[in-house]
């Protein structure tokens, strides 16, 4: 009888919100008391490893520790901004190298199997 008291006892304290906040903070300094201690040493370690990817790896987790490596940025850009800013920016004698003209468009005549008539 005893045991599905405590048992009663223990929900009712995780339920309490409090209770359960000051759990999570002592997780979290224990969890970062390890990281910066054996955890980071540990890193050191593998980063010294002979296998270069698993060096690589360890390494890289080091540089975005330490704030070197940026998280990548996802780029969205639509063909019609593409097109936009191209407009804009001279690319010197060839600039209008894949510009399509009007003198450029050569018309004729299809014939009814899809051949040019223009001869």
């Amino acid at each position: 009888m005893s045991e599905a008291l405590a048992v009663t006892d223990d929900a009712a304290l995780f339920n309490d919100s409090d209770y359960a906040n000051a759990i999570q903070e002592r997780t979290k300094a224990r969890a970062k008391a390890f990281f910066h201690g054996r955890g980071f040493d540990r890193l050191l370690e593998i980063a010294d490893s002979e296998d270069d990817k698993t060096a690589l790896s360890a390494i890289t987790t080091i540089g975005k520790l330490a704030g070197e490596f940026k998280a990548p940025r996802p780029v969205v850009l639509s063909f019609e901004e593409l097109r936009k800013a191209a407009a804009s920016v001279s690319a010197g004698p060839l600039g209008g190298i894949t510009q399509i003209t009007e003198s450029a468009v050569i018309e004729g005549d299809f014939d009814e199997d899809g051949g040019d008539t223009t001869e």
